[in-house]
């Protein structure tokens, strides 16, 4: 999920959590990887008015899609 958002020009800083400015609509998130209950957090922290959140959230539920063995709740 990294290495794709890093693809389209996003720059992540830190690492568990990550912070993920995407430079695209004035989306930030936040990742949190939790090894004990084998959950990923991702939070979006900002976004341009207009950018709906069913948008941001239908592109992030198919990048993590892509990690094998993944439950989305």
């Amino acid at each position: 999920m990294l290495k794709e958002l890093e693809s389209n020009g996003a720059a992540i800083k830190d690492c568990n959590p990550w912070y993920v400015e995407t430079h695209q609509h004035g989306i930030k998130l936040m990742a949190e990887w939790n090894e004990a209950l084998l959950s990923l957090t991702v939070s979006v922290t900002h976004r341009n008015w207009y950018v709906s959140y069913k948008a941001i959230w239908n592109t992030i539920d198919s990048l993590i899609g892509q990690i094998s063995e993944t439950k989305i709740v």
